[in-house]
């Protein structure tokens, strides 16, 4: 910008004046001077006195004539300024258009995030009842996003700590019923509860009014909040954090099968729970 406002017209340059006036002043003394100091004789239009002014004078004329070159070489370099101040303007341009791209294109992103979880929790809170959910969108952003802002967008996540922590979650709870089945139904509750609330805790879920689970004895005892107070809604509510795993991934561009952790799913897991109702102390 500044230099737009210091360039001027060729013709408003000094060097473009001084380029077409020096040569023709050098010249105009030094042609005085052979004048002053010569015979010249009389005005004479004939061809031999043309020759001869031409040859007296011929020094004179040389130097006016540096005029037309020297003024080429200032408009050259005028229109190398030009060209640099157009290129630059062009550049400011682009640098202005990226940036304001890379803005919107990051509000449009979170926007986008805030209407896929406002949604979630719309269908939730249909399907389970008069319980509704609730989430910290903008701290699940920043958690799920941590590297997004109006200087950079990264579309693929999955690396940033709480991805790994979901997953970590979610392979330990499918471990936990995978066991059991395989054990003869001897599922380590309390692991599987302390899991899911860790899943639950990065979401930032609350549930309102909530329900929760407590397995253990005093002092050592693992809680875990739900959709419902039965042993069934500890699968109910994994399945919901799963649910809404699978949809954050596919968000943020992770791939993801949706048949993943499936055995969260299965008759045989609710089966488990429901015998070990007993053992579960539900604290509304």
């Amino acid at each position: 910008m500044d230099d737009e406002l210091k360039h001027q017209p060729l013709f408003r340059t000094i060097w473009f004046w001084l380029a077409i006036l020096v040569p023709i002043f050098i010249a105009l003394c030094l042609g005085g001077s052979i004048w002053a100091s010569s015979n010249i004789g009389k005005w004479c239009f004939e061809s031999g006195c043309v020759n001869y002014f031409v040859e007296v004078f011929k020094v004179p004329i040389t130097i006016a004539g540096l005029s037309l070159p020297l003024v080429a070489m200032v408009a050259a370099v005028q229109r190398s300024k030009e060209a640099y101040i157009q290129i630059r303007h062009g550049q400011k341009q682009y640098s202005e258009a990226v940036s304001n791209n890379r803005v919107g294109n990051y509000l449009k992103h979170r926007e986008g995030f805030y209407k896929l979880i406002e949604n979630f929790c719309e269908i939730e809170a249909v399907s389970s009842g008069e319980r509704k959910v609730y989430i910290d969108t903008g701290f699940l952003y920043m958690r799920l996003f941590p590297n997004n802002s109006f200087e950079l967008l990264e579309f693929v996540q999955g690396t940033a700590p709480f991805w790994k922590r979901l997953d970590g979650s979610f392979s330990k709870m499918e471990t936990f019923v995978s066991d059991a089945e395989k054990n003869g139904g001897d599922l380590d509750l309390k692991g599987f509860i302390t899991e899911l609330q860790t899943a639950l805790n990065v979401f930032t879920v609350r549930i309102v009014p909530f329900v929760t689970c407590k397995l253990g004895e005093e002092g050592e005892e693992s809680s875990c909040i739900l959709l419902g107070e039965r042993a069934r809604d500890i699968a109910n509510t994994a399945t919901f954090a799963l649910r809404l795993l699978i949809a954050v991934k596919i968000y943020a561009g992770i791939k993801v099968s949706l048949s993943a952790h499936r055995i969260l799913y299965d008759a045989e897991f609710k089966t488990m729970l429901e015998e070990l109702e007993d053992e579960i102390e539900f604290v509304k």
